[in-house]
């Protein structure tokens, strides 16, 4: 269970690496993130999406979220690393549309679980000339306190 719990903290931490804040001026990265969870923790508190016929709905509200804040042609460019510039323009596009509807449904499984556990924004440390960011936090549960670093870069003047 343990394996389990750091693979899905290691995806959801992969999973932000490319998250954005609210347009406007740019804010903390830490910021952004909390801003984030915050209105996608709002989603799955709404009484009115949370009836069982309303589970798509509720899903493509957090899609909705979720295209919002990652850019997943970067993440799918990082992800194959020195392969992506092997690839032609139509791989990189079939490649770009798979990666982001299976991060999308594993953020959404995961997110969809959360039960009211309180989340800690513990550390922000900025690199690389103020492009990159590193937030730490917590999940604090019952059992166990699940740590989560979500890495950031800022682009267009969004985290």
């Amino acid at each position: 269970m343990i394996g389990k719990t750091n693979v899905c903290i290691y995806v959801i931490a992969c999973l932000c690496l490319m998250l954005f804040g609210t347009a406007g001026a740019v804010s903390a990265p830490a910021e952004s993130i909390e801003s984030t969870i915050s209105t996608i923790l709002d989603t799955l508190k709404d009484p009115g999406l949370s009836a069982p016929a309303k589970k798509q709905e509720r899903r493509d509200k957090i899609r909705a979220l979720i295209k919002d804040r990652f850019d997943f042609e970067e993440m799918a460019r990082r992800s194959l690393a020195r392969h992506w510039k092997k690839r032609t323009d139509a791989e990189k596009k079939e490649f770009v549309s798979i990666f982001s509807e299976l991060l999308e449904e594993s953020y959404i499984g995961k997110i969809e679980n959360y039960t009211d556990e309180k989340i800690t924004y513990d550390k922000e440390v900025v690199r690389k000339g103020g492009k990159y960011a590193v937030v730490s936090t917590m999940i604090v549960t019952e059992n166990v306190d699940i740590p989560i670093d979500y890495k950031v870069m800022l682009k267009t003047d969004k985290w």
